[in-house]
């Protein structure tokens, strides 16, 4: 207390009785909401206990709106080109430039309205598009076998995105997102 007396500013906090134990009061809940905090804080990032109120407030990832497609097609059929797309080299890929998709889904294609869609119907709707494309009607013949196993969706980071059941947003693909995908003849 020795320190509020120090200043001008300080010194009427201590000057009556009543003052002196609004200060008190004050300094000592201030270290106590601190320690309080800090230990509540650690905690929670420590993994000890949940936050308060985690049971009211549940956190759900925001699910994909929209994202791009990026699609080339390979003959090749090593196990390289299916686990990672930074292993496909360019002379695999039988066309120059990809074909660019944009995919918007709406509230009546999402498989629970918290999360959005799943990377099954994903995989569904690049091969119906797919199919639908002016390349496929020219080679129709090579791509005879083009099925939905066939084709390879790719994250940002180029590792293969192999759980169809799972979420689009739980996979780490958020809205505006550009994937690759790779169709295997």
């Amino acid at each position: 207390m020795r320190g509020l007396t120090a200043t001008d500013l300080t010194s009427n906090l201590l000057k009556s009785p009543i003052s002196k134990v609004i200060t008190i009061l004050f300094v000592y809940t201030f270290i106590i909401l601190t320690i309080y905090e800090t230990i509540l804080n650690l905690g929670v990032y420590f993994n000890l206990w949940n936050p308060p109120g985690h049971d009211v407030f549940v956190e759900y990832p925001a699910h994909c709106a929209h994202l791009y497609v990026s699609l080339n097609i390979t003959q090749s059929s090593t196990s390289d080109v299916i686990t990672n797309y930074k292993n496909v080299k360019r002379d695999e890929l039988l066309l120059v430039k990809p074909i660019v998709y944009h995919f918007e889904f709406s509230p009546d294609e999402y498989s629970d309205p918290d999360y959005g869609t799943t990377l099954k119907f994903l995989r569904s709707k690049v091969l119906k598009w797919f199919q639908d494309s002016v390349i496929y009607a020219k080679h129709k013949d090579e791509f005879s076998s083009t099925v939905i196993s066939n084709i390879y969706l790719f994250d940002k980071k180029g590792d293969l995105l192999e759980n169809d059941d799972e979420f689009l947003c739980n996979l780490g693909i958020t809205t505006g997102s550009t994937i690759k995908c790779l169709v295997q003849l």
